[in-house]
């Protein structure tokens, strides 16, 4: 995977696919779509209405 982040960095084609900036920020939404979720008992929509971590001021 390494290699395939400095191929793309060097403009060759990377073996494998990496993951993207903006598919990034949306699989993590997703991860803390499903604490925020646990959190509060209740589903949750995306976009979360904030982006702090939903286990910061859990009690």
């Amino acid at each position: 995977m390494a290699r395939s982040m400095i191929d793309g960095l060097q403009g060759r084609e990377p073996e494998w696919d990496l993951v993207g900036l903006e598919n990034a920020r949306l699989y993590l939404a997703m991860a803390m779509m499903a604490h925020a979720s646990h959190k509060v008992g209740a589903r949750v929509s995306l976009p979360l209405a904030t982006t702090a971590n939903p286990f910061d001021d859990w009690k």
